[in-house]
């Protein structure tokens, strides 16, 4: 994971991500849902599929004692729960970041 995004390798981060969440660690899935959003690494951006991974990150976070693997302290749950609309009665009206891409 770390050497796709030191390489600036989209598809070898998403897939090691990916790889991370099926052996387990399930918070990687935040990873893939940044990825999925944005369209990093994939074909097209997709918010339906990209919900689903956050969803699957928070609930192994917030869930499971440890699974937080990203940084994923309380307070950043909350945020992106309230950014993305998934998780503890999140209403999705925040706003994740949208950053440019390189040209």
């Amino acid at each position: 994971l770390g050497v796709g995004y030191r390489i600036d390798d989209a598809q070898m981060a998403l897939a090691s991500a990916v790889l991370l969440a099926s052996a387990g660690q399930l918070g990687y899935g935040e990873a893939v849902s940044h990825h999925m959003r944005e369209g990093f690494g994939t074909t097209k951006a997709d918010v339906s599929k990209s919900n689903a991974w956050m969803q699957l990150a928070l609930d192994a976070v917030t869930s499971t004692a440890g699974a937080a693997v990203m940084g994923q302290s309380p307070d950043r749950v909350a945020v992106l729960e309230d950014a993305t609309g998934v998780g503890g009665g999140a209403t999705g009206t925040a706003a994740l970041p949208v950053f440019p891409s390189k040209n």
